[in-house]
């Protein structure tokens, strides 16, 4: 997935398609399609968490060194 969503806008999608996934009018190949893009989605998600830690991490070691 290139597009670039926030990290809301994705679990927003994800959402929307866990409630896809448990209708029973959607077809196998829908479904298959949903689960590849969910999977991106997610994987996507947990780039951000980390920069996010990353980011935290930064400003922690810098507050640290201030008060030091």
């Amino acid at each position: 997935m290139a597009e670039k969503i926030s990290f809301e806008q994705a679990l927003e999608k994800l959402e929307g398609y866990a409630q896809a996934l448990s209708s029973p009018d959607v077809s196998l190949d829908e479904s298959i399609k949903i689960y590849g893009e969910s999977v991106k989605l997610i994987a996507q998600c947990q780039k951000m968490i980390e920069r996010a830690k990353l980011r935290i991490e930064q400003v922690e070691a810098a507050q640290k060194e201030e008060e030091a």
